[in-house]
């Protein structure tokens, strides 16, 4: 119902914890498909209702139905990203676009047939195939939430209903209407989905806090009306006598000490990285796309920030990623800023195509600090879910040498401290 959603919009503890417990259990069942380990769906779902909440004051939806198809759409994004966590290949798509699965493996029972079948399939095969049985998607809505091109998921598709049937043969499941029965099975096995009680606990928690942030903001907006009131008559009472060129002189300067060199507001300001033993990386930042980010990039760079540190995150045909101070991913700059990406509301034109500079950042949307990564080869899946703010102009090539000696240690690709490659500087300049 709309009164629903409108009672939501406003912070509602009752309404949001209505539109949980509605979606909660196929939220959950969506997530163990598609990552099939438990405890990482469980993250990913629980994960999930917490970005919707921290996104609550940008909600465009009006009804139940857009609120359930935007829950699953958050959700197929955090479980891509947590498949490519766990193996950064997930979603490669063959050299030769064959997605015929040669080899089924051997059933042992000990698992049932859905996840006999889920496990022997791609993970962009399975996606694709939990997507269009349990989310009712076609190609285009595919295409959308997972962004590859219609033309890949169309090749997928064509091959899931043999992939599939395959499978079933070699659980024992053969005939006519095999696929049909599994698809069937799929979708009444949601009914049997417990989610756990520290989950249900922890999102009902956020809830909960989301709603007392609302109820606290209302009571601020009450006590302070008045004083804001008078603190404008203040102010206009002040700027009507004050010198009008003495206001821009010091916007100008603000301005200017903000992107740290005069004119890097514009598309001329370039970052050369040099980077020991390799070379130098040439980038383009684009502060009209990502205007917090570049500054930010600015200001740490001026200020002799990267100096010194090193890449420690390297996957080949994938990206590096560096800016740590602690050289483990788990350190920043003493300051966080908010995340210049569509999921976070924020309108940005540049896509993570090779050459493309983003900026790092931990599962919460406004916790990017210094890191940043640089795409090796085409990335479209992190779209609207990290901030580019740049392209490289020159140096591709150091990139692809660093990217394709690096010898990670595991699948996300950490590169022990003494092979890291060393940022010897980064220094800003504008043309």
């Amino acid at each position: 119902m709309a009164e629903i959603m409108e009672k939501a919009l406003k912070g509602q503890r009752k309404a949001l914890e209505y539109l949980y417990k509605k979606n909660k259990q196929n939220v959950f069942y969506v997530a163990k498909c598609l990552l099939l380990e438990e405890n990482r769906a469980e993250r990913a779902a629980v994960r999930t209702f917490e970005s919707l909440l921290e996104e609550r004051a940008s909600w465009k939806m009006k009804t139940e139905e857009e609120f359930s198809n935007a829950a699953i759409q958050t959700l197929v994004s955090h479980c891509k990203s947590a498949a490519i966590q766990k193996n950064y290949k997930a979603f490669r798509i063959p050299q030769n676009r064959n997605f015929r699965i040669s080899e089924t493996g051997t059933y042992d029972g000990a698992r049932g047939e859905r996840d006999f079948v889920l496990n022997g399939l791609s993970d962009l095969q399975r996606f694709a195939f939990v997507l269009r049985a349990l989310c009712g998607y076609d190609v285009g809505q595919m295409a959308d939430v997972l962004k590859i091109s219609d033309k890949i998921l169309s090749a997928v598709l064509e091959e899931e209903k043999g992939n599939v049937e395959k499978l079933m043969e070699a659980a024992g499941k053969t005939g006519e209407g095999s696929y049909e029965r599994l698809v069937n099975e799929l979708r009444e096995m949601e009914k049997d989905l417990l989610v756990s009680q520290k989950a249900e606990e922890k999102i009902l928690a956020m809830v909960k806090e989301a709603a007392g942030r609302e109820q606290r903001k209302r009571k601020t907006g009450v006590v302070f009306a008045g004083v804001a009131f008078l603190a404008c008559v203040c102010v206009a009472a002040f700027l009507s006598f004050g010198p009008e060129s003495g206001q821009e002189q010091k916007k100008s300067e603000a301005e200017t000490k903000a992107y740290g060199t005069e004119g890097s507001k514009n598309s001329g300001t370039y970052a050369d990285i040099e980077i020991q033993d390799y070379g130098k990386v040439t980038i383009k930042l684009d502060a009209d796309a990502a205007p917090v980010s570049v500054e930010n990039f600015i200001r740490l760079a001026n200020d002799g920030f990267y100096d010194g540190l090193t890449f420690h995150r390297i996957m080949e045909g994938f990206m590096m990623q560096g800016g740590d101070p602690n050289g483990n991913g788990m350190g920043g700059s003493d300051e966080t800023i908010v995340g210049e990406f569509a999921e976070n509301g924020y309108e940005n034109p540049l896509s993570h195509v090779r050459g493309a500079v983003a900026m790092a950042r931990s599962k919460y949307y406004n916790s990017a600090s210094s890191q940043f990564y640089i795409v090796q080869e085409d990335s479209l899946f992190l779209d609207g879910s990290y901030a580019v703010f740049g392209n490289v102009t020159e140096g591709m090539e150091i990139v692809d040498a660093i990217c394709e000696s690096s010898e990670p240690t595991d699948n996300n690709g950490t590169i022990p401290a003494e092979k890291q490659p060393v940022i010897t500087s980064v220094t800003i300049r504008a043309e």
